[in-house]
């Protein structure tokens, strides 16, 4: 009966207006609803953004990390991909997809929680790709961009948006848990 947008906005409306009428006063709710808003809107919401946009880019750097490149050019493209003779209206993808292979990974990819990364940066490929070919990519053609005009993320910005994430958590961590102490203390 409620589309995804309805149904969050009335769960978010009654958990906030349940603790309102049940205590007396206001301020320690709306104080831990500030440090899990906050938190999650100001740091969380953007590194988390940024990840699924760029997934495949994100992929593509998680892969290159792991020394789990094919063999051949950097591109992805092999020459299977190649048009066949007399073919001139085949065209290359410009986005092969890259998955992170399954198997043993060194011990620093669990410990900076790339598989959390990783399966961020999948879903928000789906969902990507789904929209764009909802949308159609009839749109934007590459004659109408420029050089200027194409960001490709880099690790450092995707270590950015990793760090944002991650002092998010820790800010609503901390928000939350010295509300709950002067609360209760």
């Amino acid at each position: 009966i409620l589309n995804r947008r309805l149904t969050w906005t009335m769960s978010i409306y009654i958990l906030t207006l349940l603790p309102a009428l049940i205590v007396d006063d206001l301020g320690p709710v709306l104080s831990i609803t500030g440090s899990l808003g906050g938190g999650c809107i100001a740091y969380m919401a953007p590194g988390l953004c940024y990840l699924a946009v760029n997934g495949e880019e994100f992929l593509v750097f998680a892969n290159q990390l792991l020394n789990k490149k094919k063999e051949g050019n950097s591109s992805g493209i092999t020459e299977a991909d190649l048009p066949l003779d007399g073919n001139a209206g085949q065209v290359i993808s410009n986005n092969p997809t890259v998955e992170i292979e399954d198997g043993c990974k060194p011990l620093w990819w669990y410990i900076f929680g790339f598989p959390l990364w990783c399966s961020i940066a999948s879903f928000g490929r789906s969902n990507m790709s789904d929209r764009i070919s909802r949308e159609g990519s009839d749109n934007i053609t590459p004659q109408d961009m420029s050089e200027e005009d194409i960001m490709v993320p880099n690790g450092r910005e995707f270590s950015i948006a990793i760090f944002f994430v991650i002092f998010g958590v820790v800010a609503v961590i901390a928000g939350v848990g010295s509300n709950l102490y002067v609360q209760l203390g």
